[in-house]
């Protein structure tokens, strides 16, 4: 169900990256194999050196239960060694889960599989750019509705984000790919805290600079006819429930969310959203770019 408008709301907006602009599923599979063979060099020995197209589809159906790219490397050897099948993947994979095969797989701590992965990613990149980027697709019109609102503001007053898990250096690459310049500091990474802290950050910040620009002297009617409301495209619905449910009325309250039915979600998951009286669904790209036009008109 889509939240009221608020004609005189001044608007940022938040875009997750993997799911909504970027079609990362293949790269993160072949990134996840790489990196596994080389955290269980023993284990992983009889693996052939690229997954094949069998176990390219079996991750691309459980892609919506990953939520950072280090967990691959769990799932890919979980499918490798026919431990768990894609269907008990995508029906039973949680937090417990993931504890559990990392316990299964070495009792390592999160941080050496995310520096394995990393350094993995970025050893390719830095080796054969092309050919990383090549394994990466686009989704055009929801980077045409990035681009849109991007041109309607100058770079000294930016009101567009990108939020995601994904590190700063790759996504920063993939944009350049797809033609979008967007400043390095309107990028939030890996390692800038969970998404709902963010768009508290981000709605803080621009609360500061608002009041400063206008002076104290603004009168309180005024003020409250010019809310800040921050529009957040996700793929991930349980990312959406978990900011609904955060302590802080705040961004709960001045959270447009919207969730990405073309991105990496399950066809319940996009029942719920479609129901959910907080949640505005998209079913395609387009819907996102008449969306993003729609409220800019409304401004």
């Amino acid at each position: 169900m889509r939240p009221p408008a608020l004609p005189n709301a001044r608007l940022l907006w938040a875009f997750d990256f993997d799911g909504v602009l970027c079609h990362s599923a293949k790269e993160l599979c072949l990134t996840g194999w790489a990196a596994a063979q080389e955290f269980w060099p023993s284990e992983t020995q009889t693996w052939p050196k690229r997954p094949g197209p069998a176990t390219l589809s079996s991750f691309y159906r459980v892609r919506p239960v990953v939520e950072t790219g280090w967990e691959v490397m769990l799932i890919n050897r979980a499918l490798q060694e026919g431990e768990y099948s894609a269907d008990t993947i995508l029906k039973e994979y949680t937090a417990s889960l993931r504890e559990s095969l990392m316990k299964e797989y070495g009792g390592h701590a999160p941080e050496a599989y995310m520096d394995t992965f990393r350094s993995v990613r970025q050893a390719w990149m830095t080796r054969d750019e092309r050919g990383w980027l090549s394994e990466n697709d686009f989704y055009p019109t929801a980077v045409s509705s990035i681009k849109h609102l991007l041109s309607s503001h100058p770079p000294s007053s930016p009101s567009t984000y990108i939020v995601t898990t994904k590190g700063k250096e790759f996504t920063l690459k993939l944009l350049e790919g797809m033609g979008v310049a967007m400043p390095e500091s309107c990028v939030f990474g890996l390692g800038s805290g969970k998404k709902v802290d963010v768009l508290q950050q981000l709605l803080d910040k621009y609360d500061a600079e608002s009041k400063a620009r206008e002076g104290k002297e603004k009168k309180e009617a005024k003020e409250g006819d010019m809310e800040t409301r921050v529009i957040f495209i996700e793929d991930r619905l349980q990312t959406l429930l978990g900011i609904l449910d955060h302590p802080s009325p705040d961004v709960r309250d001045r959270a447009d969310l919207l969730l990405a039915g073309w991105g990496y979600n399950t066809a319940e998951e996009r029942a719920v959203a479609a129901s959910h009286p907080s949640i505005t669904y998209l079913e395609t790209e387009r819907a996102l770019l008449d969306y993003v036009k729609e409220r800019h008109r409304n401004l």
